[in-house]
């Protein structure tokens, strides 16, 4: 699935749930690159970028760009994030790529109160990527 195939859904969430949807895609780096398949390697965090995710158009929250992530760190729309990982040269990196919105377990104060069950994060977050994951 492309970027833009992603953008309904976003837009899907953010109209459902009320909330902002965020993007963090993270960098992680084999922090021993010596081969030898009878011993696993530590991952090491090697960069991150956050966004908000506004009908597409991405507003940069956080960010540590670490040694692959500057060209990500300059997009502007959601479309352009896989022409951006492509020039980052991930040969041999993990990347995570996470999309979704953030749930507090408790009202905070000044914010909605409404209490959220199941069928609610079912609902409003969730089944919006029915589609991607079939």
């Amino acid at each position: 699935m492309s970027a833009s195939n992603l953008h309904p859904i976003v837009e899907q969430i953010a109209e459902e749930s009320g909330e902002a949807v965020l993007l963090e895609i993270v960098v992680s780096t084999v922090t021993d690159t010596s081969y030898d398949e009878q011993v696993s390697r530590a991952w090491a965090r090697d960069g991150f970028v956050r966004f908000q995710i506004d009908d597409g158009a991405l507003s940069l929250l956080e960010l540590d760009t670490g040694n692959f992530l500057r060209a990500v760190s300059q997009t502007a729309r959601l479309e352009q994030i896989p022409d951006a990982l492509q020039e980052a040269n991930l040969d041999w990196v993990w990347v995570d790529f996470y999309i979704g919105v953030e749930l507090a377990l408790h009202p905070n104060p000044g914010q909605s109160s409404t209490i959220w069950n199941d069928a609610d994060v079912w609902k409003r977050t969730l089944r919006p990527w029915l589609a991607w994951i079939r």
